[in-house]
């Protein structure tokens, strides 16, 4: 007659096997989930990760399910991010993310310059303004002066679009890369402190009631100065437009039934800048006024030099360049100036972010 084990060494053992039955099936499970997770991550991905080796535990499992959630995450914000800027290829650089806020912006660098969708301009002397013979400017144009841009500044290659606005703004986001409209002045000052602290940047604007001040020597976003904008847009030539004398080749302008375009399909200027003339007006810091307001008056000066000017220092409309879609090309030259007032929202204003440039 054999003797039955004690019941405390029976229950012992049936809890090994029931745990030793656990484990493995655990393994088993978990082994099949991983092949299937592992074939959905692209190659790029893959390489960014370290795969787990059994035998598996359940720490490893949940870290690693945490690493493939955030790796499954930010390829998602980035298809979406990618999809609002038009230049971008698989062969840039892989976008850095900067997480503020709850906020996660993909920011993609190129090859060319360290700063997100913008361009660097260079300093140095240009001529402001239109030429005495060019019958088709008016008195807002006069007189043509000299201009010395001696402060680092860096210029968007696109107007703000649709699909970056809304990213910015945490609003709902718009696959769009035609450039936001039906914004004023006060909208574009607050978006790009707004993105100056996302980037972790000191704002360059100070906002008190009504009264906004400009920090020029902050590296925080802004809006360019009429001067920086013409220098900008003239990218070191004379044409009539921003990048030819063929208004058609660079500007969508003078259509009436249409709206504003897809960014960057016209061709560009010398500094590689899309979209200066025509699409939409672009909002600039100064106010609105005659150049003799502020240009020194003397007679025996042929062309006054002014150094960074930054305009007038009050008035009632804000500087608006470039012209629109709906205009004809008379208002999409270089330097054809237009004012509108700084709550006034329209179809066809929209904006171009700048920023000054500091080198140690």
């Amino acid at each position: 007659m054999l003797c039955s084990l004690p019941r405390s060494i029976q229950a012992t053992e049936e809890a090994e096997l029931i745990e030793m039955s656990d484990s493995l099936q655990f393994q088993m499970e978990w082994e099949l989930r991983f092949f299937e997770l592992w074939q959905e991550l692209t190659d790029s991905e893959r390489e960014m990760i370290t795969p787990i080796q059994p035998p598996y535990t359940e720490q490893q499992v949940s870290e690693f399910l945490q690493i493939l959630k955030n790796t499954k995450e930010q390829r998602s914000v980035l298809n979406t991010i990618v999809s609002f800027l038009p230049d971008w290829t698989p062969d840039k650089k892989l976008p850095v993310s900067v997480l503020r806020e709850g906020l996660l912006i993909q920011r993609l660098r190129s090859n060319e310059h360290p700063f997100i969708w913008m361009k660097e301009i260079p300093t140095g002397y240009f001529l402001m303004g239109a030429f005495e013979e060019n019958e088709k400017a008016s008195e807002y144009e006069y007189p043509q002066h000299r201009v010395r841009i001696q402060r680092p500044f860096a210029i968007g290659k696109y107007p703000v679009t649709e699909g970056v606005w809304s990213l910015v703004q945490e609003q709902r986001p718009l696959d769009s890369q035609v450039p936001v409209t039906n914004v004023h002045w006060f909208d574009c000052v607050l978006f790009c402190n707004k993105l100056s602290e996302l980037e972790g940047l000191q704002k360059a604007y100070t906002i008190s009631n009504h009264s906004v001040h400009c920090d020029f020597d902050s590296e925080g976003y802004r809006l360019p100065t009429e001067a920086e904008w013409e220098k900008a847009a003239r990218g070191g030539d004379f044409y009539l437009y921003s990048g030819s004398n063929n208004v058609d080749e660079v500007a969508w302008c003078g259509d009436q039934e249409g709206s504003v375009r897809r960014v960057g399909k016209k061709q560009p200027n010398s500094y590689g800048l899309y979209d200066m003339s025509g699409n939409v007006y672009e909002w600039c810091w100064n106010w609105y006024g005659k150049y003799d307001d502020y240009l020194e008056s003397d007679e025996n000066i042929v062309q006054p030099l002014v150094e960074d000017p930054t305009g007038p220092e009050n008035g009632r409309f804000r500087v608006l360049r470039g012209g629109s879609f709906f205009d004809g090309s008379f208002r999409s030259r270089v330097t054809f100036r237009y004012g509108d007032e700084t709550r006034s929202r329209t179809q066809q204003n929209g904006f171009r972010l700048c920023r000054t440039l500091s080198y140690r």
